[in-house]
This record gives structure tokens, sequence and C-alpha cells, in this order.
């Protein structure tokens, strides 16, 4: 039996979807990966398995059309099988951006549902909107399918569990789905200082990147760079909020904890 497998790259947050022919082969293509990008960290997670072959390959072009665009919101560098062939042996997935799919006009002060479960939810709201990405936040309270009214007024009330900075793929395939739009809350520790390195040294900016000053050595170890999580890894790092999945470092990383720490104190 063939696998599906899931590389998330820890620094960027970005997936790689891939196949092998066999479990066996699995652990081997990981080592593989390892060599091939030894100043990157991974995690790797089995997502699916297939027969070998044509069933196998739809199976991979539908993951990768569930993460996103190769190239834009995933590493992958193309997809695995044309339009064509992917329709013709039955796959059902639009490609994002393709016609099927429609471009979501979204604005600040969007609320929308993120689905952990089969039968749960957690609601996130857009901060702010650039043509380069999103800055997010997603609520703490957890919420029993169909979403209702009660539930979106409730949602704000809840405490900030994870902010991020990602993109609209999973809008416009309506696996996250605006519910209402209401101005966001007016505070300041959403939005972190960041750091980013330059050949005069290491700077702290602003939230939007504007640099104030050179960094101390302890602030090049406290500040974060300026990075984007694709839409899947924001997923999964709610899902290590809740528990669902293991936490680690990195999705700590985006933690209302540790994102309000470094939240704007120079600007």
């Amino acid at each position: 039996m063939g696998v599906i497998y899931r590389r998330i790259n820890k620094k960027t947050g970005k997936a790689y979807i891939g196949q092998t022919k066999s479990t066996d082969r699995y652990g081997e293509r990981i080592k593989e990966h390892e060599r091939a990008n030894p100043d990157d960290e991974f995690e790797f997670e089995i997502i699916g398995t297939a027969k070998e072959g044509k069933d196998l390959d739809v199976l991979e072009e539908t993951m990768i059309r569930k993460h996103g665009t190769p190239k834009k919101d995933i590493d992958n560098k193309r997809h695995q099988m044309s339009d064509k062939n992917y329709n013709n042996a039955g796959g059902t997935e639009s490609k994002p951006g393709g016609k099927n799919m429609t471009i979501m006009k979204l604005k600040k002060g969007d609320l929308f549902t993120i689905e952990i479960s089969e039968d749960e939810f957690c609601i996130g709201q857009i901060l702010q909107h650039t043509k380069k990405d999103i800055y997010i936040v997603v609520f703490e309270g957890v919420y029993k399918k169909p979403i209702t009214e009660k539930d979106i007024e409730f949602a704000k009330e809840n405490k900030p569990a994870i902010l991020a900075r990602t993109g609209d793929t999973f809008f416009n395939l309506k696996r996250w789905v605006i519910v209402a739009n209401k101005d966001p809350q007016d505070r300041n520790d959403y939005y972190p200082n960041y750091k980013i390195e330059t050949l005069d040294g290491v700077f702290v900016t602003t939230f939007d990147r504007q640099p104030i000053r050179k960094a101390s050595k302890d602030e090049e170890d406290f500040y974060q760079f300026y990075n984007y999580k694709s839409p899947a890894y924001v997923v999964s790092a709610i899902k290590a909020y809740h528990g669902l999945i293991p936490m680690d470092d990195d999705y700590k990383k985006m933690t209302f904890k540790f994102v309000s720490k470094r939240a704007n104190s120079l600007n």
C-alpha cells in the first residue's frame, strides 16, 4: 500500500505533499529530505494511503489541492496530475485558483470558522488584510456544529489563542467560512515587534517591519523574524493548542501568550 505524507517546514510553516510506494520507503524518504535540507527542521506525518499507481497519484493530487497552490502556499513545485488526468481518474477536489473556486473578498473584521474535528470548530477573525498576506487571531472557544448567532457573539469574548500571518487559500476553498464581520478589538498585544537581519546587523522593527534600532544580543534571541504560516499549519497549531495533537516549540510561538510578550513594546 502506498503512502501520502505531509512534510512541514518548522521555520516557514509551509507544507510539502509527497508519496512513497510503502511505509518502509516512507522512512527512507524522511532521511532523504533531511539530508537534502540540512539547515531546515521538518515535521512528517502520514495523511493517507492508497493502492500504488493511479489511486496513489489521485490521492496525492487531492491533498496538494487541499493544502493550496504549489510554489505559493506549499513547497511543492508543481501539481502531481494535470486537470484532465485528475478529473478522468475520478478526482473531485477543485484546484486553488481554478474556475470552480471563488476568490473571496476578505475584509478586516471578518469572523470565520476553522474546523478542528468532524463536529467541532473554532472561530477566528481577520485583523489585517494586505495584498501579500492576512493577519488573524483565533479565539480559544471550541463550538459544536452547526454554528449559531450566540457562538459568533460569544467568540470575541473568549481569550485569544493563536495569532498568525497566513494566506487566503483556505477561504477561497471554503474550508474557512466567513460568518460575520465585526470591528476587531483595539489591543496592542496582538501586534508584535519583529527582528530583521541586514548587512549592518540585526534590527528590531515595528509590526509593519519598519526598523527601530539595532538589536541587543538579548533582543536578537527574544524577538522573532517576520514569518508566514500556511493555513494548514495554522490549523495544526490550533489543534495542538486544544490538545488534539502534540504541542511543540513552533506552535507555542504562535500562541497569544508568546506573541503578546513581544507586542509593540518599542513602537
